[in-house]
């Protein structure tokens, strides 16, 4: 069994703000899956379910940000699930708008909710799936993380996650273990390709061929679609090389941030 949690802070005032863009995610694998996260238990609401053929549990902490590790760390308990089968979705102040970045482990990178986890399952080493949010003007980081998207930033938002809710169905579809095989496109298919065995090699495989695909159905002009495959391609080798990006600002210890 996984567990999958997004991470974020209850109540109606947070609905929508960067920070809690993981429950966002919960919300579009909850939809797309047909699984109902609504089970108040554990400090968490949880829903149970299958996804590309493995049984997850969907949750969303009650404590605030904060105290993240508390929930996660009562559920792993309750259900004997190891970190490694824990999938943490977090916002990152430190990557552009829009972005994502997966790691299978490492530090929490300034990231209270992250630390939390760390200090309440007692190691670093379970996957994450980081979601820019684009980063605060000097002074401003609290109320940029509990501030909500601009109307012009919500399409790019919307996009990221759904590609978040992507990698985690390539990551239950095809493992976590690591893979040595580079990543290779043949005009976004796995013709003359190893199968990924990695979480980041499927997640950027994933992405890469979906959106070929989706640029050849809309008749794109082939210069174009050219275009995009250099893209698509430099996203993967970014995915595969699990930049790591840290910022200098650490959040106020309020239960929120």
């Amino acid at each position: 069994m996984k567990l999958i949690v997004g991470l974020g802070n209850p109540g109606a005032e947070y609905k929508g703000t960067r920070h809690n863009v993981g429950f966002e995610v919960i919300e579009e694998l909850a939809e797309r899956h047909g699984i109902a996260v609504r089970r108040r238990t554990l400090r968490s609401v949880l829903g149970d379910g299958t996804i590309e053929g493995e049984r997850v549990i969907l949750a969303r902490p009650l404590t605030y940000m904060n105290a993240s590790g508390e929930a996660i760390s009562a559920i792993c308990r309750m259900y004997k699930i190891e970190p490694e089968d824990v999938i943490v979705l977090v916002d990152d102040i430190a990557l552009p708008l829009g972005k994502l970045r997966l790691r299978l482990k490492g530090s929490a990178g300034g990231h209270n909710g992250l630390t939390s986890i760390q200090q309440h399952l007692k190691t670093d080493n379970y996957p994450r799936i980081r979601i820019g949010v684009g980063g605060a003007q000097p002074g401003r980081m609290v109320d940029h993380v509990l501030g909500k998207f601009r109307s012009e930033e919500r399409e790019a938002m919307s996009e990221a996650i759904d590609r978040a809710a992507d990698a985690v169905d390539a990551a239950l579809r095809e493992g976590f273990e690591k893979a040595n095989e580079p990543v290779q496109l043949i005009r976004g298919d796995y013709r003359d390709s190893p199968k990924p065995s990695s979480f980041r090699s499927s997640f950027a495989v994933e992405l890469a061929s979906t959106s070929l695909r989706r640029t050849s159905s809309a008749g794109i002009p082939a210069d174009a679609i050219a275009s995009r495959t250099k893209a698509t391609r430099s996203f993967a080798n970014s995915i595969s090389s699990a930049e790591i990006f840290r910022t200098s600002e650490r959040a106020p210890r309020t239960g929120a941030i």
